[in-house]
């Protein structure tokens, strides 16, 4: 992967091309900027970093131990027992988004979810992908159910191939039979996946630059995916990748901050505002891209300081911080 990055650095030329491949280079290097639909477990440079942070397994007869709670209630700004007890409901909640989607799903139990996803935007989304028929980058983030909060959106485009998904791993079938089940002819498939090993950068900015087109990204990636910006999440400065940010303004598309939530029996799928890729008046490009990620983290913290526990990344949120990371 290392000499495909700098073969194709020697071979592209102009500035665009030097700046988007220096930015596909910075989350290429950790493997981590690319959204995968079916994480099983943080990858090996961030675990071996953060294993110590795991909470123990759940059962029947005892409460989740966590040998960071005292961090976790201190960020949060909670007493160590709500933090806790925050980190057991979260447990429960990811078994439950985890097994909805990668155990096979009755074609009607997975119809009738997704039915009952609410988009309470469904006239904006509409409106905008028909009146902006820019290709953008859908900044989402591992909260809620995810996976089918992205593809309901995704459904929102007339051209399901018009969707590209950056993955480390290969979908798995009962993942893409239950999208089937659920999305019918809109469902995420292997069609819509590009593994990393076989990107091209030169053919993700040609994709970029046509019309129409969404590039799915996470944008709550934790410490060691990437280059990172400070920016304020829950009143301090916290590490957030800057990828979507380089990659918005080296191919001139816009962001669109995405999340889908639980809200007791039904999900909810909310949008944020458009977010341009463009540098302001008096401010440089490394400002533009603070800037850009820090409204990525604004829309993502009215929803976690809500649902605390519908966050993938709950029991690391210790690494985002710089004083957290200190072991």
């Amino acid at each position: 992967m290392k000499e495909l990055i700098y073969s194709l650095l020697s071979h592209l030329g102009g500035s665009f091309h030097n700046v988007l491949a220096y930015s596909v280079t910075l989350f290429f290097r950790a493997r981590s900027s690319v959204i995968n639909f079916l994480p099983q477990k943080v990858p090996s440079a961030a675990a071996r970093k953060t294993e110590s942070l795991k909470p123990e397994k759940l059962n029947s007869s005892h409460a989740c131990v966590h040998p960071d709670v005292v961090k976790i209630s201190f960020f949060l700004r909670e007493p160590i027992q709500a933090a806790s007890k925050l980190l057991r409901e979260n447990r429960v909640f990811l078994a439950k988004v985890e097994n909805l989607r990668n155990t096979v799903q009755a074609s009607k139990t997975a119809f009738e979810y997704v039915q009952s996803i609410q988009t309470p935007q469904h006239s904006h989304i509409s409106k905008l992908l028909i009146e902006d028929n820019r290709s953008r980058i859908v900044a989402s983030f591992h909260f809620g159910n995810f996976v089918y909060g992205i593809n309901k959106y995704l459904c929102f485009q007339a051209d399901i191939t018009k969707t590209l998904v950056l993955s480390q791993t290969e979908l798995g079938t009962a993942c893409i039979e239950n999208m089937a089940s659920a999305f019918g002819d809109k469902g995420i498939r292997l069609e819509n996946q590009v593994l990393l090993d076989q990107i091209d950068v030169c053919g993700l900015s040609q994709f970029l630059r046509q019309a129409g087109r969404s590039l799915v990204m996470f944008a709550d990636l934790p410490r060691g995916f990437g280059e990172t910006v400070a920016v304020e999440f829950l009143g301090r400065q916290a590490s957030f990748s800057k990828s979507i940010a380089l990659l918005s303004l080296a191919n001139s598309v816009p962001i669109l901050p995405l999340v889908c939530f639980d809200r007791g029996g039904s999900c909810q799928l909310e949008t944020g505002r458009q977010i341009e890729p463009r540098i302001g008046k008096g401010e440089s490009r490394a400002d533009a891209i603070v800037r850009m990620t820090r409204l990525q983290i604004d829309f993502f913290e009215y929803f976690f300081n809500r649902h605390k526990e519908q966050w993938r990344y709950l029991y690391l949120l210790p690494e985002y911080f710089a004083e957290g990371s200190l072991r």
